[in-house]
């Protein structure tokens, strides 16, 4: 990814980029089928980690994500997330058992809670009481719980008085095609983000990809 910039820049400013940037990494966001050659291919083009569907917004898991992540596991990622599209006319806490279920056996980092889903009401504090209660059950189950939002969405669904912020990580989407959290704005009580979806169906490896951007080593 780096390597984008070597013909834009004098040589001492590439050198300083490359410096700055070496605590960043790009990754894919992975909802349909993939295969173990596209992982290997993304995880050459430096993409080092993925967040793959495990759960879809009808209310079952989703069919693609055990070969999704067994795909990834034997292409060699170390960093392997999950996000959940949940179902809101369904039990949070049934759904969050399905996928309890579902992560037995494997390695997996953070529950993503994907709130670009159907089904919200216009109630919003009944959309915080599911939301909370979902987070809680993977919580409780000793699971690293994030949203995946972008602002809109959640002042969109949320009261503004509402936060889970000191329990949960922030997957925050912007679709800017800059991998940097130079853009963020504090919102639903996140002073700061852990992520970022920067780019949709961007052409790599043969795959049309969501691609994000943390600064985690």
């Amino acid at each position: 990814y780096m390597g984008l910039f070597f013909m834009k820049f004098p040589r001492g400013f590439i050198l300083c980029l490359v410096i700055a940037m070496a605590a960043a990494r790009l990754g894919t966001l992975v909802a349909p089928a993939i295969t173990v050659d596209q992982y290997k291919c993304l995880l050459n083009a430096q993409y080092q980690y993925t967040a793959i569907r495990a759960y879809t917004s009808s209310g079952m898991i989703d069919p693609e994500f055990a070969k999704n992540y067994q795909a990834a596991k034997s292409a060699g990622l170390k960093s392997i997330d999950v996000f959940v599209s949940p179902c809101i006319p369904c039990e949070p806490e049934e759904q969050a058992q399905q996928v309890l279920e579902a992560l037995k056996g494997k390695d997996v980092g953070q529950i993503w809670i994907n709130i670009d889903v159907p089904g919200w009401r216009e109630f919003k504090n009944f959309n915080g009481r599911f939301l909370e209660a979902l987070a809680n059950e993977f919580i409780n189950a000793g699971k690293k719980v994030g949203v995946f939002t972008s602002k809109f969405k959640w002042e969109d669904n949320f009261a503004p008085s509402f936060t889970i912020a000191s329990k949960a990580a922030l997957l925050y989407e912007n679709i800017d095609n800059n991998a940097s959290f130079k853009d963020f704005k504090p919102f639903g009580g996140w002073k700061k983000p852990d992520a970022k979806h920067f780019a949709s169906g961007a052409n790599i490896c043969s795959l049309k990809v969501e691609l994000s951007y943390d600064e985690k080593q």
